[in-house]
């Protein structure tokens, strides 16, 4: 029997081979996937490695009739987390411009790249996007609407990748992020999906932040 590592990257290159194929990109696939592959297979991703670039493109796949380009899209989440450091602060901006690079050397339509490009930098989430990407920032955030127990391995995952910050700084640091999330009238951008996981998502938040404040 196959390890579950084995199957998603299995079914990671089946889905990237579609992809070129719709996208009318040139050369071959290979190469590049193998460079995303190992990008997110870096130590120290505990919550965004491969597990999670998987969710998120099955997560894609429920609402991909919902986006006007599901295809930039899907190629905006393959790329929203390829360049990735917990010390990082410009990590949305040089993925993008990973996936600018890629769009140049395999022929896709500049205008179509660089919609791609302002997707992958909409997932900073330091402000709510609309269209197409808000959809994709939706869909980086459906980890927040997840089953209790589920957000809770996530949560304990970021709190992995930054492991090398003391522990007062992290909570209050992570505080502020899901007080930010909180303050917003709406976490979800997309109606269908803001229906769906807004109270989901905002009773975990508050069980989370709940728990930073009170040093757990």
């Amino acid at each position: 029997m196959s390890a579950p590592g084995s199957a998603l990257k299995r079914d990671l290159a089946r889905r990237w081979a579609a992809l070129w194929q719709r996208l009318g990109l040139r050369g071959e696939p290979g190469p590049e996937l193998a460079a995303i592959l190992a990008a997110y297979a870096a130590p120290g991703r505990h919550y965004h490695g491969l597990a999670h670039l998987g969710a998120v493109l099955r997560d894609f796949d429920a609402v991909r009739p919902l986006a006007d380009d599901p295809d930039a899209c899907e190629l905006a989440l393959w790329f929203h987390d390829v360049v990735w450091s917990a010390d990082g602060t410009d990590c949305e901006a040089r993925s993008a411009e990973r996936a600018r690079a890629l769009a140049g050397r395999h022929g896709l339509d500049a205008a179509r790249a660089g919609r791609v490009a302002g997707m992958i930098l909409a997932t900073t989430h330091r402000a709510p996007a609309t269209g197409d990407a808000g959809l994709v920032q939706d869909v980086d955030l459906a980890i927040l609407a997840a089953a209790p127990a589920d957000f809770d391995t996530y949560d304990a995952a970021i709190r992995r990748e930054y492991a090398h910050v003391p522990e007062p700084a992290f909570r209050a640091g992570r505080a502020a992020v899901l007080e930010g999330f909180l303050r917003r009238p709406a976490i979800y951008a997309t109606p269908a999906l803001r229906e769906r996981l807004e109270a989901p998502a905002r009773s975990n938040l508050e069980r989370a932040l709940r728990r930073c404040r009170a040093g757990a």
